[in-house]
């Protein structure tokens, strides 16, 4: 809303305007300057929330006067002075002077009487917008232009003239930003499997990895801060029931605003004398967590009982084996490198409803090993540089049963590709390139199927077949076997 009122005289100008806004603020998004922290065992988001921005109420004011100068040239010169004021709680005002000079000229003879044509500038400065200016370039055509010619009206006086003056108010609405955002101090969540927490233990270099996992027990949340530099630890890492080891870095979510922060700094953990990570309980996550160097141990270890585990977002380097399971039901390993292990990379043995998905091994004796297992998907991911007898194998000891194996890169083995033993195998999309010896084994695989597969310059042949093979796999677009 605009209220207005104004005093004109054929010489002088007298105005004055409020403005009062409808519309409420509205939040300026990604200005927000929050960061997370952890209150005993709450997740917190504290700082300032996302700065808001509005229109401003104000007022402004002029004072102008017609100059006696030039008065045979142009009609009228006209010079404005005044200033404006606009300002809201937790904003800063915007305040400062306002100047204008037009140059105008009446009655032009294309366009009759009453019409008028003006030249101007305008220029204002505050502290907030700086300095601005204006052009003004106005032609005003009244309605009787274009009536009868035979129609005579009387011509306006002076004063009369004043009264057809435009309105003046502000060209254009003005807004304003916050000084600062809201204050924010409100819990905070991160999401475990799908699943909101604020409840966690925190620890870091300064504490006992071992011993504080114990402490924290089952049904637990711990957060590995890196912050304090690396985590070593003498004694085993063992994982209670239900519980979740997952590291720094992570995203937080306000309970109330929904702004996101980031706490802590992703960890590297390095183990002692037996394998870092155990686990024989149920339904236990490891995530975001690098592990390195401690070369005659196993990374992570899950025997008998340690159903549903979920393993991503992890690197592992510098081990004699990486990831090793053994007789569990379900385990989800995704999202992970396995680097220079000086024995095996990943390595399950009788496991049932295994995924294996988004990896990357490297220097590794025997990448992938896989025996006896039922129902193994390994799927999206790359070998390269294996140093063992095979990069990948599906029942080569004891034979499996059910595997789904697709979208696999293996480079530069020290002998073979991919080897095969067992029943109901489907081979999609694996591309072996620099096997030491043959790209592919077989070795009785029965019911074995699938396309798109590629050999690429092995030492020996495209596929060995030993045994009795029933199925093919296709191969550079022949059979295998």
């Amino acid at each position: 809303g605009t209220f207005g009122a104004e005093a004109l005289s054929e010489d002088w100008d007298v105005r004055a305007n409020v403005y009062i806004p409808e519309s409420s603020e509205k939040e300026i998004s990604g200005t927000a300057n929050v960061s997370g922290n952890v209150v005993g065992t709450q997740l917190r988001i504290t700082g300032t929330d996302n700065i808001k921005e509005r229109a401003l109420p104000g007022f402004d004011a002029e004072i102008g006067y017609k100059l006696p100068v030039f008065e045979t040239k142009i009609d009228e010169i006209r010079l404005y002075g005044g200033g404006f004021h606009f300002d809201a709680d937790g904003y800063d005002n915007i305040s400062g002077p306002r100047g204008r000079l037009e140059l105008s000229w009446n009655d032009l003879p294309a366009f009759g009487d009453g019409s008028r044509f003006t030249l101007g500038g305008e220029i204002q400065h505050d502290d907030v917008r700086g300095k601005t200016s204006f052009a003004i370039a106005r032609l005003r055509i009244p309605f009787q232009t274009f009536k009868n010619k035979k129609t005579t009206r009387p011509k306006l006086s002076a004063l009369e003239r004043r009264m057809t003056e435009s309105i003046v108010r502000d060209i254009d609405i003005v807004g304003g930003e916050q000084k600062t955002g809201d204050p924010v101090d409100e819990p905070a969540t991160i999401t475990v499997n799908g699943t909101k927490t604020s409840n966690v233990t925190v620890i870091d270099a300064t504490n006992n990895i071992a011993t504080s996992v114990a402490a924290a027990g089952p049904g637990s949340t711990v957060i590995v801060d890196g912050s304090a530099g690396q985590i070593n630890t003498a004694a085993q890492v063992v994982l209670q029931g239900n519980q979740t080891i997952t590291g720094g870095g992570i995203p937080l979510t306000g309970v109330g605003t929904g702004l996101t922060a980031t706490f802590g700094t992703r960890p590297t953990i390095s183990g002692g004398l037996v394998a870092l990570f155990a686990s024989s309980t149920a339904n236990n996550t490891i995530s975001g967590v690098d592990i390195a160097g401690a070369p005659t141990l196993t990374a992570i270890t899950a025997t008998v009982g340690s159903d549903n585990l979920t393993i991503k977002d992890v690197n592992i380097d510098g081990y004699s084996t990486g990831i090793s399971l053994n007789a569990i039901d379900s385990p989800h390993i995704s999202n992970f490198t396995i680097s220079n292990m000086g024995s095996l990379g990943l390595v399950d043995s009788s496991t049932t409803n295994a995924v294996y998905e988004k990896f990357h091994i490297d220097n590794t004796n025997l990448s992938v090993l896989s025996s006896g297992s039922t129902d193994t998907i390994i799927r999206d991911g790359v070998i390269t540089n294996d140093i063992g007898a095979v990069a990948l194998t599906v029942g080569a000891f004891g034979g499996s049963s059910n595997a789904d194996i697709s979208n696999i890169t293996i480079t530069n083995t020290a002998a073979l590709g991919v080897a095969l033993a067992g029943s109901n195998f489907t081979v999609n999309n694996v591309h072996i390139t620099n096997a030491g010896t043959n790209s592919f084994r077989l070795l009785n695989a029965i019911g074995i199927s699938g396309t798109g597969n590629t050999s690429t310059n092995p030492t020996g042949l495209d596929c060995d077949d030993a045994g009795g093979n029933t199925g093919s796999i296709e191969v550079n677009g022949g059979s295998c076997p």
